[in-house]
């Protein structure tokens, strides 16, 4: 007690700061600070493979058709979107409508230049007759006495000059006529068709929008049934590959639910490897092989592009 007398206030301050540090420190590592760490708990383990000897794979739903994108080879504005999301169309069935205004207008100018070319179609009709008329009865006339042979050679060009007309007429006409069949295809390429039987999966394209003659898809469509399966096998376990094998596909976040898969065909090119599972013994600088697999019905919760872990038994 002495000592502590001995000593400034401001060292006694001090020390009793220090010491209700200390105190509040050895609480705290005996009530809170003791508190047990949650345990992590995984939603989904990996799963296993089913087969005793396997390739394994990553593969991407598709449709049996590949995912087929329907564009125009005509630029404009899109007046009328017709199809939406998850909906199946037919061949031929519209899926959007470019602006038509224009082209509308220009068939109406045609229009009535055909109906021009037709009326002088007409009157070069009568005026060759006329000339022929002319021309066979002064053929009657003995020339030198009753008609000049400059008459009668001149009647005769009148009538070729009229039948010269006739010909311009009607291919003015024909000139029409064709301007009018191809802007007629042009108005029906404005309307955008499916140009398959199929599920329309995604639509880019909204009304207003301006398309031009670089731009990408805009509605994407596919044929669902059967659902195929694009396996990347890595270059390292391609020797290993039957075509025979069977295999299973497991759904990420639910190794539970799996889908047989049947193989269809090997599209015999390698690629470099861009889809990655995230395994720590994956290797990111090699070539991969696709294989095609089909689905095997029935199956749910698919959907294309979705991810699935592919077990190929390779066991002879």
């Amino acid at each position: 007690m002495d000592f502590f007398k001995k000593l400034k206030t401001k060292n006694k301050i001090l020390m009793i700061i220090s010491l209700v540090g200390i105190i509040g420190g050895i609480i705290f590592t005996h009530t809170l600070g003791d508190q047990q760490q949650p345990v992590v708990s995984y939603t989904a383990l990996p799963p296993s493979s089913p087969f005793d000897e396997v390739v394994c794979g990553t593969g991407i739903v598709e449709p049996n058709t590949y995912v087929v994108n329907a564009g125009s080879d005509i630029q404009g504005v899109v007046t009328d979107v017709f199809v939406t999301e998850g909906e199946n169309v037919k061949k031929g069935d519209p899926l959007f409508k470019l602006r038509d205004d224009r082209l509308k207008s220009e068939r109406l100018s045609l229009l009535k230049e055909i109906s021009v070319a037709e009326s002088k179609i007409a009157t070069a009709t009568v005026q060759l007759e006329d000339k022929t008329q002319q021309r066979n009865r002064f053929d009657k006339l003995k020339t030198g006495f009753s008609v000049s042979e400059d008459d009668q050679q001149r009647y005769r060009y009148g009538v070729k000059i009229a039948q010269c007309q006739l010909n311009e007429a009607k291919h003015a006409l024909e000139q029409a006529q064709a301007k009018l069949d191809t802007l007629d295809v042009s108005i029906r390429l404005l309307t955008v068709c499916a140009p398959i039987d199929g599920t329309v999966l995604k639509v880019y394209v909204r009304v207003g929008q301006y398309i031009g003659l670089l731009s990408d898809c805009y509605i994407s469509l596919g044929h669902l049934k059967p659902l195929h399966l694009r396996v990347q096998i890595d270059e390292y376990d391609l020797h290993r590959l039957s075509n025979q094998g069977r295999g299973k596909a497991f759904l990420k976040g639910d190794p539970s639910v799996s889908y047989p898969i049947s193989f269809l065909r090997i599209e015999p090119m390698a690629i470099p490897k861009t889809k990655l599972s995230g395994l720590a013994n994956e290797r990111v600088d090699t070539r991969v092989l696709e294989v095609i697999y089909t689905i095997e019905e029935p199956y749910e919760n698919l959907f294309v592009g979705q991810q699935l872990d592919v077990f190929i038994d390779v066991q002879k």
